[in-house]
């Protein structure tokens, strides 16, 4: 009897095993000069953030990238040491899956405020400059900028406005702002643990044929 079909076992469980999705260490929280250098990008996993663009951001103020889970990602501009976000900030950059089979299905933008009378308005387009979506958050309200679209790549442009104040009203005060973007398998296609079931069923059957011969 020849041991083929249980090397052809092994080696499928081996994938098997390989075929879950690990997690990349996340990109360190990132000074504005290493931001806005041209050579500046960040993976985490397969997905990389570059290309940034900033405007009336203070230089104490932080970027900072997190894997929430395996199919989330999200990106933070805050004040850090510059006390407050000024009027007028522009946060620009891009992100893109780089391999692999997932998809951005879902991007949202988020304030940090302390203060009211602040607006932050997020662009979202994909692939050949088509607008994903825009929407507008109003004093620190969540909003989703779009979903059930299917794009491999992302730009984002946010702009915030905050408020001076005026008689017996306190000025606007943004601590930060966040981006959240969502991944999914593009319809039809298996994930890689199903793909590896898959093959180790195939297995199974050689082998079990092999022995009855």
């Amino acid at each position: 009897m020849t041991n083929k079909p249980l090397i052809v076992l092994g080696v499928v469980i081996a994938l098997a095993m390989a075929g879950g999705h690990a997690k990349a260490a996340e990109c360190p929280a990132t000074d504005l000069a290493s931001i806005l250098s041209p050579t500046f990008s960040c993976t985490i996993g397969d997905r990389t953030f570059e290309d940034f663009m900033l405007d009336h951001v203070p230089m104490g103020a932080t970027v900072s990238f997190a894997e929430v889970d395996d199919n989330e990602v999200t990106v933070t501009l805050s004040r850090g040491a510059a006390g407050t976000l000024p009027n007028g900030l522009a946060f620009d950059y891009t992100l893109a899956i780089t391999s692999g089979t997932n998809m951005f299905t879902e991007g949202t933008l988020g304030n940090d405020v302390t203060q009211r009378q602040v607006t932050t308005t997020t662009a979202m387009t994909g692939p050949n400059g088509s607008l994903l979506g825009m929407a507008t958050s109003v004093n620190g309200a969540h909003e989703v900028v779009f979903e059930g679209v299917r794009v491999p790549f992302v730009e984002v442009t946010n702009i915030s406005t905050v408020s001076a104040g005026s008689t017996g009203v306190r000025p606007g005060r943004l601590n930060g702002l966040s981006n959240d973007f969502f991944e999914g398998h593009p319809a039809g296609a298996p994930e890689p643990m199903s793909l590896s079931l898959f093959g180790l069923g195939l297995a199974g059957l050689a082998l079990a044929r092999r022995r009855r011969t």
